[in-house]
C-alpha cells in the first residue's frame, strides 16, 4: 500500500515549495519531513529569494539552488551536502555547523558569512567570494578554491588537508592553526596574511608562485 502511494506521489510545485519554506519553523519542518520522505526528490529551486529567512536545520541535500539569494538568512545546522548552488548569494548569512560537503559553490558569495565549524570537505568554491566571512574550525579537506577570493576571511584552526588554492587571494587573511601540510596551490596571494610561522611556510612555498609577505 505504501509502495503505491509513493509510485503515485507528486513533489510540490515550486510555487508550493516556496511557500513551505517561507513559513517559519513550521514550513521548515513540513520541508524536511517530505525530504525524509522521498529521498529520491531533487528540488529545483533556482532563482528564488530565500533572505533573511530563518532556515534552520533545512535539509537542501542534492537540491538545484542555483543562483538562489539566502543574504542574512540563518541556515545553523542547515544541511546543503551535494547541492548545486552555483551563483547563490549568502551574503551575511548567519550559520554554524553548515553541511556544504561535495556541494556546488562555483562563484558564490559568502561575504560577511558566519560559517564557522562548517563542512566544506570536497566542495567546489571555485571563483567564490568569501571577504570577511568567517571559517574558523571549518573543514575543507580537498575542497577546490582555485581563484578564490578569501580576503580577510578568517580560517582560524580550519583544516585545509589536500585542498586545492591556485590562484586564490589571501591578502589579510586569518591563517593561524592552518597546516599547509598536502595542499596544492600556484600562484597564490598570501599578502600580509595573519598567524602564519616564516619557519613553517617557507619551505613549502619556496617551490610555488605565491606572494607573501606576514604580519607578525
Amino acid at each position: 500500500m505504501s509502495e503505491e502511494k509513493n509510485t503515485d506521489w507528486k513533489p510540490p510545485s515550486v510555487e508550493e515549495c516556496v511557500a513551505m519554506l517561507t513559513a517559519g519553523e513550521e514550513g521548515v519542518e513540513k520541508w524536511n519531513e517530505l525530504r525524509n520522505e522521498h529521498p529520491e526528490w531533487r528540488p529545483h529551486l533556482s532563482g528564488q529569494c530565500f533572505a533573511n529567512l530563518n532556515l534552520v536545520r533545512v535539509n537542501f541535500t542534492q537540491a538545484d539552488l542555483r543562483c538562489v539569494d539566502f543574504s542574512g538568512a540563518k541556515i545553523h545546522c542547515a544541511n546543503f551536502a551535494r547541492a548545486d548552488l552555483d551563483g547563490a548569494k549568502f551574503t551575511k548569512a548567519d550559520g554554524v555547523e553548515v553541511d556544504f560537503s561535495k556541494a556546488n559553490l562555483t562563484a558564490v558569495t559568502l561575504c560577511k558569512t558566519w560559517l564557522c565549524r562548517s563542512n566544506f570537505i570536497e566542495a567546489s568554491l571555485d571563483a567564490a567570494n568569501l571577504t570577511l566571512a568567517n571559517l574558523s574550525e571549518s573543514i575543507l579537506i580537498k575542497a577546490s578554491l582555485r581563484g578564490t577570493n578569501l580576503e580577510e576571511v578568517d580560517l582560524k584552526n580550519a583544516t585545509l588537508t589536500g585542498a586545492n588554492l591556485d590562484r586564490a587571494n589571501f591578502t589579510g587573511a586569518n591563517l593561524s592553526g592552518v597546516d599547509l601540510e598536502g595542499l596544492l596551490f600556484q600562484g597564490v596571494n598570501f599578502f600580509r596574511v595573519r598567524g602564519l610561522h616564516r619557519s613553517d611556510w617557507e619551505a613549502y612555498v619556496k617551490a610555488t608562485e605565491a606572494s607573501i609577505e606576514f604580519v607578525d
